[in-house]
């Protein structure tokens, strides 16, 4: 989970925090389905279902608060091991 998580946080950095979404079937490719819909029961993620002109229904994920706080103390750990 923390690769995804830190994907989303390096897309956040990259563009902003107000546009930094994916929608979900990516992460279920990239990811696995499992470990995707984890990361939203866990309160890492916030998904909402968005209906498009062609009458199908997308969801879209982003980082919340705590999957935010999540990733970046993981990058922190991650510097201090590699230094």
């Amino acid at each position: 989970m923390s690769a995804l998580l830190h994907d989303l946080l390096e897309l956040e950095q990259f563009i902003s925090d107000n546009d930094a979404y994916v929608f979900e079937a990516e992460l279920w490719n990239k990811y696995g389905k499992v470990q995707t819909l984890e990361a939203i029961q866990s309160g890492f993620l916030e998904h909402r279902r968005l209906k498009f002109r062609d009458g199908y229904g997308r969801c879209v994920c982003w980082l919340s608060d705590k999957g935010r706080e999540y990733a970046q103390n993981e990058d922190k750990i991650t510097n201090l091991v590699a230094n």
